[in-house]
């Protein structure tokens, strides 16, 4: 059975915080937002991040000792990434059978290491400024849609 790998963005302080003083409505719009940017999924100019960010970005290719390179990209673990659960309530998740292996904090191999693959923990602490702006913009634009 494969380990599916899973993030709450919920349990960080600083989205907590936030979170704390939101009603639900805008709830249903600030989570989705952080987890749109900390995928990197979507047009990333439109939400002003760069192609090069989030859990769906790969590495550049790492040389092996040898001058060798491991050039076996299927893209599965890009694909794989996926949030669900309701709007308020959603969490970025993973079920593609080797991503515990490539992303894991504490599961991540040596190999996955020396290619140069981040940490999930690595990925949302590069990325969460800009998933607040991102988020934060979001929530703008639906106050004004309100008005």
């Amino acid at each position: 059975m494969p380990i599916k790998m899973t993030y709450d963005p919920r349990q960080l302080d600083k989205i907590q915080r936030l979170l704390l003083e939101l009603p639900v409505g805008a709830k249903s719009v600030v989570i989705p937002a952080l987890n749109e940017y900390l995928m990197g999924e979507g047009n990333t100019e439109d939400i002003g991040g760069s192609p090069y960010r989030g859990l769906r970005h790969y590495p550049v290719f790492r040389a092996w000792p040898g001058g060798e390179t491991v050039s076996h990209r299927n893209f599965r673990l890009q694909d794989g990434w996926h949030t669900v659960g309701e709007a308020y309530r959603q969490k970025i998740s993973n079920a593609v059978p080797y991503a515990c292996w490539i992303h894991g904090n504490k599961t991540q191999t040596w190999r996955a290491k020396f290619g140069n693959w981040r940490t999930l923990s690595a990925i949302v602490k590069d990325n969460i400024s800009g998933a607040m702006r991102h988020a934060i913009s979001k929530l703008n634009d639906w106050v004004k849609s309100r008005l």
